[in-house]
């Protein structure tokens, strides 16, 4: 049996049971002396690691857990290595209960309101999840990964598979649980939308009593009513959980649970109609992660939470990567310095050590309203950029959240044209939503700086071409905004009815979501003008 590595954390964890004796990966409950609590603790052999993604998902765990404070998700106590560097551990609190999948083993059967309490639950935690920046998205959803206590409190584990900070999945790496996966995570694309999925799946294997693998399926949709003693507006609603096409179910935790408290009063939600809360917000500001680059022997730390103020997300990084080397690498560092230097009276600001785009997004999440001018942030992002000079994404990534965290930067005009002028053509690694994403936004903040300028010929010649050569390759959200900036520019041409025929196109493909408003408010005051 593997132990629990030997010296000062040993004095303090105290093994008292294997819960998994997974040769590579087990886990031990034990008893924290210094806490005087029961935790849980997962161990990693390194040395006998056959597939180094398992690395990388036990890293991203600890990762994730760190930044995390929600009451239904158990909170990372210590993250560290042993003195060999053989074995990492992953300590977390102990939930006293059981396993969502031990109770439906065992025959429990709960009542359509027990149901509905677990679905809030869940919905509710999502909610917190998704609404962090960048969102969390657990993307391995089931009845394992939740507990229940004594009490029926639900609580979300095991964030392995958690992209915290939107990691380069897309079309490379599938993670998710057959049968309580959204479709589109088997061609390695997750979003919110994919965990309202799970949560779905989960639901129906609760109401069914199956597995959902086991219940026929149509064109991808489960054919479950002949399996489920429900009312048919539970039925409704699961159905839109379990909708195919993301586009198809609810555009967000919250909206699914609005839309479960009309069930609960009787409500029928309609499975193909869909529902916009009017307190859903628009979607936050995304940003991109880039690959973790994951070397054996690389600068694990010994981290507490506690030791680490969400302000200060990275004084103590879990990683450090080394900075690029090479001629070309110095070059572009001297280009990049001269082009864009830092303000004299930021010589002092200091900032956290960022060594890579991952520990940036996390830092950027820490600050909850963004709001403002924030020149640590702009700092340390551009200190990312002369440490990664020739990794795109880095660099790209890295000028999109500089602008949004300091749009009064003397140089901003010219910093997100040399990014469009270098990068236009760059996708997006981790095709979280669209490959064009970031570009999309830089191009659309490039054309309102333009348009507020008077600049509009040059506003219109880069939203037209973002629109035209990778409109298909923008989520709609981001699209409403550029067809609004586009619009903008061509009316201030005096290119009236082109900006009508724009709106009109924008209008009609994005329906009613997020900036449906303000497009038809722009289209009112350009027909009145």
């Amino acid at each position: 049996m593997s132990q629990i590595p030997e010296k000062a954390w040993q004095q303090r964890y105290e093994l008292r049971q294997t819960l998994n004796a997974n040769p590579q990966c087990p886990t031990y409950l034990a008893w924290d002396r210094e806490a005087t609590c029961e935790v849980v603790i997962k161990e990693l052999h390194l040395s006998t690691l056959d597939d180094w993604k398992r690395l990388e998902l036990f890293e991203r765990e600890a990762r994730t857990l760190a930044h995390l404070q929600h009451p239904q998700v158990p909170q990372l106590r210590e993250f560290f290595r042993n003195p060999e560097g053989t074995a990492l551990y992953l300590v977390v609190e102990k939930v006293a209960g059981q396993s969502l999948l031990a109770r439906l083993e065992a025959g429990w059967r709960p009542s359509e309101a027990q149901v509905c309490d677990l679905a809030t639950q869940l919905l509710e935690i999502l909610v917190y999840l998704h609404g962090l920046h960048p969102p969390v998205v657990h993307r391995d959803i089931k009845p394992s990964n939740i507990l229940l206590d004594e009490r029926d409190q639900a609580y979300l584990v095991d964030f392995g598979a958690a992209q915290q900070m939107l990691h380069p999945e897309g079309g490379r790496t599938v993670v998710g649980t057959f049968g309580y996966m959204a479709p589109e995570q088997f061609g390695g694309q997750a979003s919110p939308a994919s965990d309202v999925y799970g949560v779905g799946a989960t639901l129906l294997h609760v109401l069914s009593g199956r597995i959902p693998s086991d219940i026929p399926q149509q064109d991808m949709r489960f054919q479950f009513r002949p399996y489920v003693s429900a009312s048919a507006p539970l039925v409704s609603w699961l159905e839109r959980l379990l909708e195919p096409s993301p586009g198809q179910r609810f555009p967000s935790a919250q909206a699914a649970l609005e839309a479960l408290r009309a069930v609960r009063q009787g409500r029928v939600i309609p499975p193909s109609v869909p529902v916009v809360p009017s307190s859903c917000q628009p979607w936050p500001r995304w940003s991109v992660a880039a690959i973790v680059l994951l070397v054996l022997g690389g600068g694990y730390l010994t981290m507490r939470p506690e030791q680490v103020p969400q302000q200060q997300c990275f004084q103590a990084p879990l990683m450090r990567m080394s900075a690029e080397t090479g001629s070309e690498a110095n070059a572009f560092r001297q280009r990049f310095r001269s082009q864009f230097p830092l303000p004299a009276a930021w010589a002092k600001v200091s900032v956290p050590p960022v060594t890579t785009l991952d520990e940036l997004n996390a830092l950027w999440r820490c600050q909850k309203n963004r709001s403002g001018a924030d020149p640590v942030f702009f700092k340390t992002a551009w200190n990312l950029i002369l440490h990664s000079p020739l990794d795109d994404n880095t660099v790209v990534s890295s000028i999109n959240l500089m602008y949004s965290a300091q749009e009064n930067y003397p140089q901003a005009p010219e910093l997100l044209k040399f990014a469009l002028e270098n990068y236009f053509d760059f996708k997006s690694p981790e095709d979280w939503d669209t490959s064009a994403r970031v570009v999309a936004t830089l191009t659309r903040a490039y054309g309102r700086l333009l348009n507020k300028q008077g600049n509009y010929a040059e506003a219109e010649r880069w939203l037209g071409r973002i629109l035209r050569e990778r409109g298909k390759e923008i989520n709609h959200p981001t699209s409403q905004l550029i067809y609004q900036e586009y619009a903008t520019a061509l009316w201030k041409l005096n290119r009236g009815p082109e900006a009508l025929t724009a709106l009109d196109h924008a209008i009609a493909t994005y329906g009613t979501e997020n900036w449906y408003g303000q497009l038809i408010k722009l289209r009112e005051q350009i027909q009145r003008s």
